[in-house]
């Protein structure tokens, strides 16, 4: 679980950065709150990222699901 939650909120911090970037690139569209919104989804995409990396490494250590 730590592993996880590291993975999780390092690809977390990688997105919100990589997404700010983005944000002040495509600053010159001056649209308001359009940085936020790319700090936001690089965030997302990250947490996203990392939660299903997570997921998976944890249903390979649980095994397959018996119905």
């Amino acid at each position: 679980m730590k592993k996880g939650f590291e993975e999780i909120l390092a690809k977390t911090t990688a997105g919100f950065i990589v997404g700010g970037i983005v944000g002040i690139v495509m600053a010159r569209v001056r649209v308001p709150g359009s940085r936020r919104a790319w700090a936001g989804l690089g965030a997302g995409i990250g947490l996203g990222s990392g939660w299903t990396k997570t997921s998976i490494e944890l249903e390979k250590l649980v095994g397959p699901k018996e119905n």
